[in-house]
Order: C-alpha cells, then structure tokens, then sequence
C-alpha cells in the first residue's frame, strides 16, 4: 500500500515529481502569481516543462493559456481549473 503525498498548499493528494512537489492546481496558480508588479507585459510563468504564454479565455470552469511545451517542442493549450 502507497501512502498518498499531500500538497503543502491544498492538501490534495498527488504526484509531487510531476510539479515540484505542489499539486498541479497549485503549482499552476504559483507559477502564474507575477513576482513583481511592473512584469505586466512578461509571459505568465513556467509550469511543468511548458512556457505559459498568454491567457486564451476565462470561463465558469477555468482558464486557458496557450504554452510552449519543451519537448516536443509545440504549442499547446492547458487549462487550470481553480478548486481542482
């Protein structure tokens, strides 16, 4: 029997490999928190081997960014859904 890990943040249960050790939902919310106020105009972050780019749409379920995935090298869309 495996003991689930928790993130520190949330307390959900997870892989902590896969984001640094957060869950994805917090980890996702972390590496999009500007770390200074006059960075407006820089991309949004880094998460899990993608360049978080820019916000494609916001709706009732979450938001949708457009990346840079590192390997294979594409574009992609990821959606963080808040409360996940």
């Amino acid at each position: 029997m495996t003991i689930p890990f928790l993130c520190p943040e949330c307390g959900a249960r997870h892989d902590p490999e896969l984001s640094g050790g957060l869950c994805p939902a917090c980890a996702l919310a972390d590496a999009l928190e500007p770390e200074d106020a006059d960075a407006s105009d820089a991309p949004p972050g880094l998460f899990a081997g993608h360049d978080l780019i820019e916000e494609i749409a916001r709706g009732g379920m979450g938001i949708v960014y457009r990346a840079r995935q590192h390997h294979p090298g594409r574009d992609v869309a990821l959606k963080y859904l808040p409360g996940l």
